[in-house]
């Protein structure tokens, strides 16, 4: 067989790629050789990009969280320069080994964010009032009056406190005096799962703080309803009042109702999707055309710059954990930094469902655009939609083998809107 040049020159460069490979790994220190081959574990010393295949120009998979530690017997492959070694950490994900660290400790990989006893979320947040409050590089500076720098007003931070103390410490490492901002204390509403299509046309919620019960249409009114609590109707209406399972009654204008809504074309018998009603506030999740679950949200505001576009989307992009700012803005007055929003799902660009851990008047418009739902639900939502988020990952990408969840956003008002490009940043609130 005769060897062309062509042929002989990609025979050349394979051969030379070998050797440099095998040259990089023998120059490796002996030790370093040795802790390698002892490795049970390699840890994530840093967030870590993952990719589809072991190549820096390959579709990214997600994001691999801190502190990870992934098994050592897992497939590996040689990569030149400071990348040292691709990981393969699950199927069609692999990662560079330059920000892994050998460990003799087992493989462990948390739920990303984790929550744990009775709280909702998985941190302590703040909101900074409006004139800007002082951070501190200690609290020895603070009791001097010596700021290293102020903190915006308006801005939702993560901040750690110790019961007691006159202090609390931002993710910066700089102190903020308690008494200059507001700690948060996240709603602990939730949605219910829904029985049947039956079940969802008899579920409500007052959102007005003004509803009260009724003993009949038009009679005097009695006690009011605990604002976003679970009532159960009959469905029956008459003049404007509907009618409760216990025989009493409440202004249908006062309460949230959902319905039912037929799936967008091409939704397999069992496939789940959500729904979106923007006139209601309403979100309802389906497999196939049976509802499993519905709650109140709070979409975008009802002026056009922030109204959450209508149309049918996927989610393209799910995070543990996000910040979402918008800085450098004209008017510094409309610039918003929010720390470590927990259950972020990406649907139709910079639109998202996410957690909001600063408000409870779920059943309001206003937002930047985004979907706000309360800790209990985004959470919920996030387990619900594909692709799933592995254990130990920060963020996710779909791809065709798990495509992102089919999210439908109407509003009965309008018609319809044709899907804005999705390639805007993840940005807004």
């Amino acid at each position: 067989m005769t060897t062309t040049k062509t042929q002989s020159a990609r025979l050349y460069g394979t051969v030379a790629f070998l050797i440099t490979v095998s040259m990089g790994l023998a120059a490796e220190p002996a030790d370093a050789q040795r802790e390698r081959a002892a490795a049970v574990s390699y840890r994530a010393t840093r967030h870590i990009p993952v990719y589809r295949e072991p190549d820096f120009q390959a579709d990214r998979a997600g994001v691999l969280n801190r502190g990870t530690r992934v098994s050592a017997s897992a497939e590996r492959r040689p990569a030149q320069g400071r990348c040292r070694f691709w990981l393969a950490i699950a199927e069609r994900s692999w990662v560079c080994g330059r920000h892994l660290a050998a460990s003799s400790r087992a493989p462990h990989a948390d739920e990303i964010p984790s929550v744990s006893g009775r709280r909702v979320v998985p941190f302590s947040y703040a909101r900074i009032p409006r004139d800007g409050a002082d951070a501190f590089e200690s609290p020895e500076d603070a009791e001097a009056g010596l700021p290293h720098e102020q903190i915006p007003g308006g801005w939702l931070i993560r901040v750690r406190q110790r019961r007691g103390e006159p202090f609390v410490r931002t993710t910066a490492g700089l102190y903020l005096r308690r008494s200059d901002i507001t700690l948060l204390f996240a709603s602990r509403f939730q949605g219910i799962p829904i029985e049947s299509p039956d079940h969802l046309a008899r579920v409500a919620w007052p959102i007005d703080r003004r509803a009260r019960y009724f003993s009949a249409p038009h009679q005097r009114a009695r006690q009011r309803p605990r604002r976003l609590s679970i009532l159960q109707t009959t469905g029956r209406a008459d003049d404007g009042f509907l009618e409760l399972a216990d025989g009493r009654w409440v202004r249908e204008s006062q309460v949230a109702r959902p319905t039912l809504a037929a799936p967008p074309e091409g939704i397999g018998p069992q496939e789940p999707w959500v729904d979106v009603d923007i006139e209601h506030q309403i979100l309802v999740a389906y497999r196939g055309r049976a509802p499993v679950y519905a709650t109140v949200i709070s979409s975008g505001f009802e002026d056009a710059e922030r109204r959450t576009p209508t149309g049918i989307f996927r989610v393209w992009l799910k995070l543990g954990i996000a910040t979402m700012d918008s800085l450098n803005n004209a008017d510094p007055s409309d610039d918003y930094s929010v720390d470590d929003i927990p259950w972020v799902q990406y649907f139709n660009g910079s639109i998202a469902f996410h957690t909001a851990y600063w408000h409870h008047s779920f059943g309001r418009a206003l937002s930047h655009g985004c979907i706000n739902l309360a800790p209990l639900d985004a959470r919920w939502l996030f387990r619900f939609t594909s692709p799933d988020l592995p254990d130990g990952w920060r963020s996710i990408h779909p791809e065709s083998q798990q495509p992102g969840t089919v999210v439908q956003v109407r509003d009965p008002r309008t018609e319809p809107t044709e899907p804005p490009p999705a390639e805007a940043s993840p940005s807004r609130q």
